[in-house]
């Protein structure tokens, strides 16, 4: 048995029919209404995420504009702490420049007006240290005469090791003790005072040099004369010249 097609227009006939029967009626209301339900629900969780957002935006444009305010606070404090460092750069430059040299002459004044024993013993003890230099290095093993002299290659190690050692604390002290003469020639002492600070920082001196068998002796008497050497009074300071 076969059928006849229909025609396009009828097929069209038979659905718009369809559609206004009851049961087809209701099954499409039921469709809708899910439809918008579920649209109100995607509405509904877009208005609660931009009503979220809208807070938090709203916080974070608050919290920015007191950062803001912070940042600009601070930039004026640096600002204000730079402009007042500059002005006591410029206080100071100008003091400096109006002093500098009367400070210059006072502390040369006070200088020239030392104790002239401490120039005595700067120059003894600069003399002590050259010499003790001088005279371990003549008994180091480079001296050949030495060697000879003294005989084994271990007993001119060990002594070369001894003086290099004894002149590394001479030099130790030497240093400290001119510093200490330096900050002497700025203050204020009573004689006998100046005199024994300088002769315990000479006989320290005196005993690290004779630790060890040297030649020339060293005088422990920083006022002797040196021989080979005359003290001139230059400026403030006195200077040894070899005589």
């Amino acid at each position: 048995m076969f059928f006849k097609p229909k025609s396009a227009q009828a097929a069209s006939d038979f659905i718009a029919r369809l559609k206004t029967t009851p049961v087809v009626q209701e099954a499409l209301r039921e469709i809708e209404a899910g439809e918008l339900v579920e649209r109100q629900a995607l509405i509904a969780e877009r208005d609660a995420l931009l009503a979220t957002l809208g807070t938090f935006m709203g916080k974070r444009t608050k919290r920015q504009a007191e950062i803001n305010a912070e940042i600009l606070a601070i930039e004026q404090r640096r600002t204000d702490l730079g402009n007042e460092l500059l002005a006591l750069d410029c206080t100071g430059s100008s003091f400096r420049s109006t002093t500098g040299r009367d400070l210059d002459a006072l502390a040369s004044q006070i200088k020239a007006g030392a104790d002239p024993r401490i120039n005595n013993f700067v120059v003894w003890a600069q003399f002590a240290h050259a010499q003790a230099v001088e005279h371990t290095w003549r008994q180091s093993g480079q001296s050949k005469l030495y060697a000879v002299e003294r005989g084994s290659e271990a007993r001119v190690a060990l002594d070369a090791r001894l003086g290099i050692e004894s002149v590394a604390r001479l030099a130790r002290l030497v240093g400290e003790s001119l510093e200490r003469a330096e900050a002497m020639r700025m203050e204020a002492a009573m004689p006998d005072d100046v005199l024994l600070e300088l002769q315990s920082m000479a006989a320290a001196i005196h005993a690290e040099y004779t630790s060890q068998p040297r030649s020339p002796q060293l005088s422990p008497n920083f006022l002797a004369r040196i021989p080979g050497f005359v003290v001139l009074q230059v400026n403030e300071f006195n200077e040894a010249v070899e005589g």
